[in-house]
């Protein structure tokens, strides 16, 4: 987008901005596919580790978002629906 800003200065820089982005494709095409590729060494192991870390991250972020409301708020009621809704996610086993 700059390089059609000032595109009027030199023309020269539309070219120079189309293979600037050619480059750029290819480039991050190569460190995608070649250099950061999934390890062979990593399985299912760390999958399952982090499915099952979704629950806690979920009361995590609840008791944070509980805090900041309550901290904001001028009611100082606590808004237990959705504390609720997260104890009742950890007890019932879904897998």
């Amino acid at each position: 987008m700059m390089i059609m800003f000032y595109s009027y200065l030199s023309p020269l820089l539309l070219l120079l901005g189309v293979f600037g982005v050619l480059y750029q494709f290819w480039i991050e095409k190569w460190v995608l596919l070649r250099r950061h590729k999934v390890p062979d060494v990593v399985g299912p192991t760390i999958a399952k580790f982090f499915a099952n870390m979704i629950a806690v991250a979920l009361l995590i972020y609840t008791l944070g978002v509980l805090g900041m409301a309550m901290e904001l708020s001028d009611v100082k009621q606590v808004p237990l629906i959705p504390l609720i809704i997260v104890v009742i996610w950890l007890l019932i086993p879904i897998r």
